[in-house]
């Protein structure tokens, strides 16, 4: 072979490299971060270069060795192309709470783009392969090593960020692809490793609680947790269209103007209102139980009822129920239940039961996408839709049809709660209703064009979640001055960190542990900054989100 031929030979694997850099620098490109994507795009070729010198002898074999980062690469592709982010940490968590058919939900108008996008990706992966040298030259391996090995310790001086030498080589390597994803996987994995391993302490953990103020009468309280549902697309919040009509005309309900989310996703959002924890002390649910050994504890059955898979930090207050009701068993062999009403019936067989106190966890569907996927056809109300025209999850300039079909499993969620009420009012007994969705979601609200909510700085459309509350008149009269405080906090800033404070006291409960100023229920609320958990365990102030 020439030397001209070795010298271009050469370059394939230079361009190799920029292949594996090119998702991350497409990614900071589109968000204008020039100074990040320069430094990242130097850590890749630094990374891939320095191992030359050790196969110097082997870089055919080398290359093979990259393949599972090019496949690796075409999902961070996908997850920039129709996400506009890498793959994080909250992707993982997303994936690993996925079932299949949610996964092909997602996947269905994704297939064809991304199988074009691979098959481009992995067949210039094979084209340069086959044009590397099998070797090269000892003085220019060295070279190439010994520099990137400099360029790499250097990287951090240009580095504008406050902290340290370390925590910043740290933090380069922590968001340059492929090392991100290793870091990524770590964080996923501490995390629940810590879960796991804190069982013992969970277990032992006890409120020493009672109820006081009501009667051992026949007791009902249900806490909806709702899905991807933002506070400004229900009418019963202002939204122009009405997409809440049967709420609207409950009596007895109690709409909370001010509510954010304490985490922009459901594996984060749901622990911190089930057990009243911070999102900055996250971690600290695991040592803990949540409202439902709270009730037990004073004299209450318990019961989740789920339409969704609840894995990781759910799973282990999900566990604290007397008894579980999944509608998608273990997540993988069972039909997506769409159709939230379809909970209805294990909470009528709940009801039906001797038992005089029951609490009911009740997860919804709700508004998670598929959105198309939610509802019936006899709510397609808002056209068009998904439901006859089809577009892709990003697809923003499908925006209106995207956002009809969205409203539209809004209006269905106002059916299902409306039906909840009703089944507790034909009891006509003690009984209460919460409601509170999980996060909110992006609908391209923006330039950023962003969709649904995995992105790990979390947009200001994220925050605002709908609650409401709808009491019996048989609570009211057995408990008139909380109720009044009730109405009275209704406007107030507040997060789902509140619900677990408020329910408790709205139904009588009492231990030491109980802050009162964090309960809706109390004369003693108090606002307080607002918080919310994003990526990369990073907690940003919800009130302060663009």
């Amino acid at each position: 072979m020439s030397l001209g031929k070795k010298k271009d030979s050469f370059l394939y694997l230079l361009l190799l490299i920029l292949l594996i850099a090119a998702p991350g620098i497409y990614f900071r490109i589109l968000n204008e971060e020039w100074n990040t994507m320069l430094l990242n795009m130097l850590c890749t070729f630094c990374l891939f270069l320095l191992p030359i010198y050790i196969l110097k002898n082997h870089i055919q074999k080398y290359a093979w060795l990259l393949l599972p980062v090019f496949l690796l690469g075409t999902i961070n592709i996908a997850c920039i192309y129709f996400y506009k982010m890498p793959i994080n940490d909250g992707i993982i968590i997303v994936a690993i709470n996925t079932n299949k058919d949610e996964f092909m939900e997602l996947a269905a108008g994704f297939i064809l783009p991304f199988l074009l996008m691979a098959t481009a990706y992995l067949s210039l992966y094979f084209f340069c392969r086959q044009r590397l040298p099998k070797q090269i030259a000892p003085k220019k391996a060295t070279i190439l090593s010994s520099t990137s090995l400099i360029i790499v310790l250097f990287l951090p001086i240009f580095d504008n960020a406050a902290y340290g030498y370390f925590q910043k080589l740290r933090a380069r390597l922590y968001t340059t692809f492929p090392t991100s994803f290793l870091y990524s996987v770590g964080v996923v994995y501490k995390q629940y490793q810590v879960m796991y391993g804190a069982a013992d302490e969970r277990s032992k953990y006890t409120f020493h609680s009672k109820q006081t103020g009501i009667s051992n009468e026949e007791q009902v309280y249900i806490l909806v947790i709702g899905e991807s549902d933002r506070r400004d697309h229900w009418n019963l919040f202002g939204y122009k269209r009405n997409t809440t009509p049967r709420i609207n005309k409950q009596e007895n309900l109690i709409p909370f103007n001010n509510i954010h989310t304490d985490g922009y996703l459901t594996e984060f959002a749901v622990p911190i209102l089930l057990t009243g924890v911070a999102p900055e002390k996250f971690m600290d649910h695991i040592k803990q139980k949540s409202i439902i050994s709270a009730f037990k504890e004073a004299g209450f059955s318990t019961y989740w009822v789920s339409n969704q898979t609840d894995f990781g930090h759910i799973s282990i207050h999900a566990a604290e129920a007397d008894e579980q009701f999944h509608f998608l068993a273990d997540g993988k062999n069972i039909k997506n239940i769409n159709d939230d009403i379809e909970l209805l019936q294990p909470i009528k067989e709940i009801l039906s039961r001797k038992d005089s106190k029951k609490l009911i966890i009740v997860k919804l569907q709700g508004s998670h996408y598929d959105y198309s996927k939610r509802y019936p056809i006899g709510y397609d109300i808002f056209k068009p839709s998904n439901k006859a025209f089809r577009t892709a999850a990003n697809d923003y300039t499908q925006k209106d049809v995207i956002i009809n079909t969205y409203d539209n499993t809004v209006l269905y969620t106002d059916y299902v709660l409306d039906s909840m009420i009703q089944i507790l009012q034909s009891r006509n007994k003690t009984s209460a209703l919460l409601y509170v969705s999980d996060h909110g979601e992006d609908l391209f609200d923006d330039a950023r064009n962003l969709s649904q909510h995995a992105a790990p700085i979390p947009s200001r459309y994220i925050a605002p979640v709908p609650m409401f509350i709808w009491y019996s008149p048989h609570l009211k009269k057995h408990s008139p001055t909380t109720i009044d405080w009730l109405i009275k906090n209704r406007e107030k800033k507040g997060s789902s960190t509140n619900v677990f404070y408020t329910l408790n006291q709205l139904s009588g409960i009492h231990f030491s542990g109980l802050d009162s100023s964090q309960s809706f229920a109390s004369s003693s609320y108090t606002e307080r900054p607002r918080f919310i958990l994003g990526g990369d365990f990073k907690i940003f102030s919800s009130d302060s989100l663009q």
